[in-house]
Formats: C-alpha cells, sequence, structure tokens
C-alpha cells in the first residue's frame, strides 16, 4: 500500500471496507490530547515551553538547556498504512531577549526532518536571533524512516536586555517570614528599582506549625515552590511568599490559582459563592483534611461543587466518562489527599479523583490498567464519604484505605473495568460471536475504588473500559456493575451490596444483605456482547458473600478457580430455571506444560493478576490462589436450573457443625432433575474448547463426593454431621432412639443424678422431622448447689455438671474436697444405657476454699457419652 504521512494529533477514520465485515460500523477515535515536557529547563524564566504531540507518537523531555524531540514511525499491516509522526516545540520568549543561539542535532543515521521557525536544520547547525517579549521560536521534527527517532536541540547564549522595573516584596501573611539580598546587599520588605543583570535571592523561613508553600507574583503565578528563589527583575513585579499549616492540604479554586486554602471547609465556602471553575477546588498540595478551626471533622460538599484530586498541572477534571490511553508509563501518584480518622464527608456535589487507562489491544493483557500519574484519595480506619442523591464520585484513580464510603439511593459511583484480556477483533467477531460460550474474557478486576463502599437500593456503580483494535482506541463506556433496575448486581428493595477490594489478598469482596441479582449485561466490544448469550465468569480473586436475604441467578455463571460464595445461615441462593451455575475444579484451569489447549486465558497463562494498586505491602496473586472454586452452604442453595461442576469435583460443601437442627441450613434443594450442560470456554488459541462437566458433585468432610447426577426434582441433600463426624451430603438419614442414666456420687456428700434422652432424627424427600425428651432429677445435700447444662449433640451426648455455693458458707469447712488423694478414686460417673452400664474415672477440680461466698463457682465435670447405635 501507499505510505500516507500525518501530524501527531490528526483523526484518521478507517475505511469501512477494511472493517471486519460490512455490517459492522465503528467510527475509529485518535488521541489527540498533548502531552507534557519532562525534566527541568535551566532557563525558564526567559521562555514559556508547550509541546504538541501524543506519548504514544512521540515525545519532549528537557534536561538543563536541551531538548529532546522524538517522533516515531508506524509500519502499517493489512489496511493500516505507514504513518510518520511529527512532533512540535514552541518556545515563546517571556522577555526581551538580546540574543538566543539554538543549535539543532538530527540523529545520525535516521532519516528525519528537523526544522527551527520552518527552516530546515542540519546536524549541528546554529541559528542566533534576538526575540521581544512573547515572539515565538518553533521547532520541530517528523519522521521519515523505519524506526523510532530523535532530535535534540541546545540553547545557549541567552542574554536579556537591560532594565530597571520596580519590584515589590510584601510581608507574608502568616506563617513565617523571608530575607531579600540584591548581590550581597541585604534588603527589607518594600519596592526596588534595581538593575536586572543582577538577581534577587530570597530564603523563606516558616514558624513553627507552618511550612513553606510557594512564591507567587502580583498576578498569582507562581515563581517557584523551593525556600529559596534566585529572582531577575524583566519586568515589573509584586512578590509575596505563602505559607501553610503542616500536614494540612492546601487547595485552590481551578478559576483563581495562586488563591490558596489550608482548609477544606474555607475553600468549600468560597467555591459554594463562585460559578464556573471557581465551583472546582483542587488539592494542590498533598495533605490531611483539615477544618479552619483545628477540632471540627464533618465537611459538606454541596450541590455544583466539585473536589478535585487532579492528575495533572492543568487540573483535569474526569466525570462520567474516563480518558484512556497506550502510554505505559510508570503509574505514580500526582497528587494525594488523605481523609483521617473520624473525618466525614456529606457529598452532594462531585467528587473527581482521575487517571489516565491503558487500552488493550489483541493479545495484550494490561488492559484497563492505570499508567502515568493519577489522583490519590487515602482513605484512613474511621472516615467516611456518604453519597447523598444526585452525587457523583468519580474514581480513575484510587481510593484506598480502610474508612467507608456510603452510596444512597440516587447517587452514581464511577470505575474502570479493567478488562485484562482481549483477544483482537478479527478473533472476537469471527470465533466468539455465537453464544453459547463462556464470555470472551475470564480476567476482570474492579478495583479503583478498594475503601468498603456499600450501595444502597437505588445507588448505581457504572464501569468503562476500552480496546485498541484498528490503530485507534474505542471506548465503552456507562456499563452498569451495581444497581436496581440494571447492572450486573441488581439489588431489590431494602437490600445492600458491599464491595471492598483488600490489596494484601488481592481480592474483592462483595457482601449482600437483603435480595438481590445477578444479571445479564450488556456492552459493545467491538461487537454487541449480552452476556445472556454467553455464561458469564466470576473471577478467581471474588468473594461473595450471602448474608441474609435471597440472592438469585438469572443468567449462566461459572466460578472460576480462587472464586468462593459463602451462603451463611438462614440466607439462600437460587439458580433460576434455565440458568446453570458451573462450578470449576482447579485441575480443569490449570495449563499444562505441553497442552496450551488446556489454558483458557489469553497467552496460555492460568492468571493474570490485578496490574497495579497504590496500597502498600499489595500482593499479587499467584497460581497458587487458583484453588478448587468454593461454594459454602451453611444456608439454602436452590437448585431451580442446574448445578455443574467440573468433572474432578470442584468444592461444594458446608462448614456447620449440626446444620439438621435447622431445616432451612446445610440443605441443597433441586427443583429440577439434576443432569450435566455444556460448558464451552475458550483456551489460549481463539477457538471454544468443551470443558468435562458433571451434574454437581458435593464434597464430604473427608474428600470424598457425593454425586447428584440423575436426583429427581424435589430431592433435598442435607450436610450430616451424626453420621460422619467429618460431614457428608445425604438425601435421607435416621439416628435411633437411645437413652441413659448417670450417676455421681461422693463419699459422706449424697448426691444422685438420672438423665433420660430419646432423639429420633428422620431426613426424608419432604423434609427433616426432629423429636427430643429430656428428663432431669438430682439431690443435693445443701449447702453445696448444682447446675446441669445440657449440651447434648447427635452421636455425642455432653452433659456438664456446674457446682457452686447455694448460700453463704462463711466458716463452713466441708468434709470432702474436690481435689483429694488419689485423684480419681473418690468421684465415678456410672453410665446406664442401651450400650450396658460402665465407670468413667472423671477428672479432679479444684478445691473449694474453707470460706465461701453465695454463688461463687466450686468446678465444672463434663461427662461424654457416645451413642449406642447409628443407622442411616
Amino acid at each position: 500500500m501507499k505510505r500516507q504521512k500525518r501530524q501527531l494529533n490528526h483523526r484518521s477514520y478507517l475505511a469501512l471496507a477494511c472493517l471486519l465485515w460490512t455490517a459492522l460500523l465503528l467510527t475509529v477515535y485518535a488521541l489527540a490530547a498533548s502531552f507534557s515536557i519532562t525534566g527541568t529547563f535551566s532557563y525558564s524564566e526567559y521562555f514559556e515551553c508547550a509541546a504538541e504531540g501524543t506519548s504514544d507518537q512521540g515525545s519532549v523531555s528537557v534536561s538543563g538547556g536541551t531538548f529532546t524531540l522524538n517522533a516515531k514511525y508506524k509500519k502499517g499491516s493489512g489496511c493500516s498504512s505507514d504513518t510518520d509522526y511529527e512532533t512540535t516545540l514552541t518556545l515563546t520568549a517571556s522577555a526581551d531577549l538580546e540574543t538566543v543561539t539554538f543549535k539543532g542535532t538530527r540523529v545520525t543515521g535516521q532519516n528525519y526532518n528537523c526544522t527551527i521557525n520552518g527552516v530546515a536544520v542540519s546536524s549541528g547547525e546554529e541559528k542566533t536571533v534576538s526575540l521581544t517579549k512573547g515572539q515565538e521560536v518553533i521547532i520541530s521534527i517528523k519522521s521519515n524512516g523505519t524506526t523510532d527517532g530523535k532530535a535534540t536541540l541546545a540553547i545557549s547564549n541567552v542574554k536579556a536586555a537591560e532594565k530597571t522595573p520596580n519590584t515589590t516584596f510584601l510581608s507574608p501573611e502568616r506563617g513565617g517570614s523571608y530575607s531579600i539580598k540584591y548581590g550581597t546587599e541585604t534588603l527589607s520588605y518594600g519596592t526596588y528599582a534595581k538593575s536586572s543583570n543582577t538577581n534577587y535571592t530570597l530564603t523563606a523561613k516558616a514558624d513553627s506549625g507552618f511550612s513553606f508553600l510557594a512564591w507567587l507574583d502580583n498576578d498569582n503565578n507562581i515563581l517557584g515552590q523551593g525556600a529559596t528563589l534566585s529572582y531577575q527583575g524583566l519586568e515589573e513585579h509584586t512578590i509575596r511568599a505563602v505559607f501553610h499549616k503542616t500536614n494540612n492540604a492546601v487547595y485552590y479554586l481551578k478559576g483563581t490559582p495562586g488563591t490558596y486554602y489550608d482548609a477544606l471547609d474555607t475553600a468549600i465556602t468560597a467555591a459554594s459563592q463562585g460559578s464556573g471553575n471557581n465551583k472546582i477546588i483542587v488539592v494542590f498540595k498533598n495533605g490531611n483534611v483539615a477544618h479552619s478551626d483545628g477540632i471540627t471533622k464533618e465537611f459538606t460538599i454541596p450541590t455544583g461543587v466539585t473536589l478535585l484530586v487532579p492528575m495533572d498541572s492543568a487540573a483535569t477534571v474526569l466525570t462520567n466518562t474516563a480518558s484512556f490511553t497506550r502510554s505505559t508509563t510508570s503509574p505514580s501518584a500526582f497528587k494525594k489527599l488523605t481523609l483521617p480518622a473520624g473525618t466525614t464527608i456529606e457529598l452532594n456535589g462531585a467528587i473527581s479523583v482521575p487517571g489516565l487507562t491503558f487500552a488493550g489491544g489483541g493479545g495484550q493483557t494490561t488492559g484497563g490498567r492505570l499508567y502515568g500519574p493519577f489522583g490519590w484519595l487515602q482513605m484512613d480506619a474511621g472516615s467516611n464519604i456518604t453519597l447523598n442523591k444526585n452525587a457523583n464520585l468519580y474514581c480513575y484513580g484510587y481510593i484506598t484505605g480502610t474508612g467507608t464510603i456510603t452510596a444512597n439511593e440516587g447517587s452514581n459511583t464511577y470505575e474502570i473495568f479493567q478488562m485484562c484480556e482481549f483477544y483482537g477483533g478479527t478473533n472476537l467477531s469471527t470465533n466468539f460471536s455465537t453464544s453459547g460460550g463462556v464470555l470472551p474474557f475470564n480476567q476482570y478486576y474492579v478495583q479503583n475504588i478498594e475503601a468498603p463502599i456499600t450501595f444502597y437500593y437505588g445507588a448505581k456503580e457504572y464501569v468503562h473500559s476500552a480496546i485498541y483494535a484498528s490503530s485507534s482506541i474505542t471506548p465503552i463506556n456507562g456499563i452498569t456493575f451495581i444497581g436496581s433496575d440494571e447492572g450486573m448486581f441488581r439489588l431489590s428493595s431494602g437490600a445492600t451490596l458491599t464491595k471492598e477490594y483488600k490489596p494484601k489478598e488481592d481480592r474483592l469482596y462483595i457482601d449482600i444483605h437483603g435480595n438481590a441479582s445477578l444479571e445479564s449485561i450488556s456492552m459493545k466490544v467491538y461487537i454487541k456482547i449480552d452476556t445472556a448469550q454467553y455464561v458469564l465468569p466470576i473471577n478467581g480473586n471474588m468473594t461473595i458473600n450471602i448474608n441474609d436475604g435471597t440472592t438469585s441467578l438469572n443468567n449462566n455463571v461459572e466460578l472460576l478457580p480462587g472464586a468462593e460464595v459463602n451462603i451463611k445461615e438462614g440466607a439462600e441462593l437460587t439458580i433460576k430455571s434455565g440458568k446453570t451455575l458451573f462450578v470449576y475444579d482447579r485441575e480443569q484451569w490449570m495449563a499444562a506444560t505441553n497442552d496450551a489447549k488446556k489454558s483458557y486465558v489469553f497467552q496460555a497463562t492460568d492468571l493474570i493478576a490485578a496490574q497495579y494498586s497504590p496500597s502498600p505491602g499489595r500482593v499479587k496473586r499467584t497460581g497458587a490462589n487458583l484453588v478448587d472454586a468454593k461454594i459454602v452452604v451453611n444456608g439454602k442453595l436452590t437448585v431451580n436450573g442446574q448445578l455443574n461442576t467440573t468433572k474432578d469435583g470442584a468444592n461444594i460443601t458446608c462448614t456447620l457443625e449440626n446444620p439438621q437442627d435447622n431445616t432451612n441450613n446445610g440443605i441443597i434443594v433441586f427443583g429440577s432433575k439434576s443432569s450435566a450442560q455444556t460448558l464451552k470456554q475458550i483456551h489460549s488459541g481463539t477457538t471454544y474448547q468443551t470443558i468435562s462437566i458433571t451434574a454437581a458433585q458435593l464434597k464430604n468432610g473427608d474428600g470424598s463426593y457425593t454425586e447428584t447426577a440423575g436426583a429427581a426434582a424435589g430431592t433435598t441433600y442435607y450436610y450430616c454431621t451424626a453420621c460422619n463426624s467429618s460431614g457428608v451430603w445425604e438425601t435421607e438419614h435416621t439416628v435411633e432412639q437411645k437413652s441413659y442414666n448417670v450417676t455421681i456420687s461422693w463419699p459422706e456428700l449424697e448426691f444422685t443424678y438420672t438423665r433420660s434422652t430419646s432423639h429420633t432424627y428422620t431426613w426424608d424427600g419432604e423434609g427433616k422431622k426432629y423429636e427430643e425428651k429430656t428428663t432431669n432429677s438430682g439431690k443435693w445435700s445443701d449447702p453445696i448447689g448444682i447446675e446441669v447444662l445440657n449440651e447434648s449433640s447427635a452421636g455425642a451426648v455432653n452433659a456438664k455438671f456446674h457446682f457452686n455455693a447455694a448460700t453463704d458458707l462463711t466458716g463452713w469447712a466441708p468434709t470432702v474436697k474436690f481435689n483429694s488423694e488419689p485423684a480419681n478414686a473418690d468421684y465415678t460417673v456410672t453410665v446406664t444405657g442401651s450400650g450396658g452400664k460402665e465407670s468413667v474415672p472423671v477428672q479432679p477440680v479444684a478445691a473449694p476454699p474453707d470460706d465461701l461466698a453465695a454463688n461463687t463457682t466450686i468446678g465444672t465435670i463434663t461427662v461424654t457419652i457416645t451413642a449406642a447405635s447409628q443407622g442411616g
């Protein structure tokens, strides 16, 4: 194809004929935002610098007086043309400059066109000019080769015309002072007209409890942020030093830079009275949220006001659309705001915590990862943000910590959907367009908000993502992740859902209270994908706790290795009719060395862990974390559709010791006949593989499995610890009646205790029946009393005898002490039951003192009798 040239920020639209089929309409958006110049310029007082380009197509950096410009070349493929990019640097004179020498250098051996003010320059050629204030020098490099390249620009002989402007030095308003020197002369605050050939040297000194912030001119421009400033008086200026309270964050209003607040309440008051950009509160310096009175910790951000923890010096605000990049610059916090313990923010307006998100291309595993500078909000334990109706929380950077966020009805939250697998547009469109298989990406994360956030009924969370295909970024905006009338997780009236990412586990916890459902979601990822037509994977770093109420599965779902669902006592999980829950065993997931088809994650790996978190101590999961997917049925699991496991059984279990004491706990009810369904999973290539699936295998306490294949509709499985001490899943079980007598006697003290107990357990398809009858009797010679504690359990019966002083026994000395020697000679327990008569030695207890107050505990004896017979 013919090579085509274009500038760096040019938008291109791919011809419809180059799409995968003519019916697929796709507009390709090219990123056009300018990049920043990196480094420190030694002549910053003489020039304002601006660069045009994007970081994936070029760069500009500076060191001292040398700029380095880089413009890339991109070789086309398929319908995509070769592309040469151009990077432009503009230097604008900040003062009248007598002599400026520019020397351009082009990289040897590379074919690039370099110009200064439109005139081509050869490598090493110098150009000397005089500039008046406001004049520009434009340097550009345009690629014309086969690899990346760069040009350098050295600046020397910079000399400004001598001037004697008035320079006024103002006394600080608070927090410190500064000294002024002109050459060797010491000056006081005031106005001076001195030659610009000698610099002023300013040195700030902060008072106790304060820190230096910045040097500002009369237009509130920042002249420097170091405590010492060397200033050349080229034009009339008023200079002042600004100090702030140590540890406090510092803010400004976006429309009024240079006016700073080190208390959030004063910034909020100013923003409430402003308009436009003056309603945006920007964090200027890292620190703690604090109140002007130094005591109050409650704040309210009113409607229309936005608190921004910025990702760049331009104070870019990201709201309901994210910003995507192809840059892989290491992530770093641009600004960080901390909410100390006890701090609360009532949010009626908005909080924006922006960051740049990577748009993954075919075969890349970093889709959705944050790159470059970002905003960071740290919530210490005991802090809280409450989102009220119409409030918005936009988090594309990070919110971390163990403080809490409450999202009330009518509020909106936004995060990134980190889609770590994208198989490419061609594969997606041709191989995965048919329904019935697993969604064509398994590994995904929603973790920009790490702090626990609780969503109430009527609150919504939206997630954004993007892909890179046909040389362009295609955003995927506004997927509802949590909601009530839409979303992957849907809450019924009165329900709540709490989401918390724990970085030290690389794990997302979702706690549900009340009635909820897991539903299908729809998105356009090169083609439109509705999860109702696929099997929705629950990623291996997710733990879903169903604490109470009923949660329904209304989509086909698979639990990947490492995933866990806990159905708590009294709670229920229901699989709707026509839907299947697949539970993965580790062995059906992990890749074999010589069989890539057994790996179902792109790039022939078993795991793509979450790529980044700023939290200290963050741990990345490894293959060792991919254990069998687990469902703990301590409540009730109702299967009106199908419950399947992969062939090795996974881990569907119960952890209750005595679940048979409640007919709604530790049971699985099949509302339809149990059978194996078909599961198609994408392997490391680009086609579906059929996975070995069985009807659910229920894991017993000893590691064996109870098969459910062919179980008829109406069959109920109970987790029984009476018939097997380690626990077993059964559909029917009976424990025969047993009775026994216990007699405890001490010499010289009369005591007789008789206990008769009858237990009957019957389990069948109609439910469990339970009967218990206990008769206790006893006599004890005063003045010592006895309390009998019944701790019966199926299979083993514990009778606990608790002795105490019935009355005040001051001055009374018992003739027999509880610890008399020999140790067991005086104490005998006789057990009479269907298993026969047996004498059991009793462990001695501590002797009582000579003087006993009423209700003083003397000792406790526990007797265990094993059931005489069991049936089942």
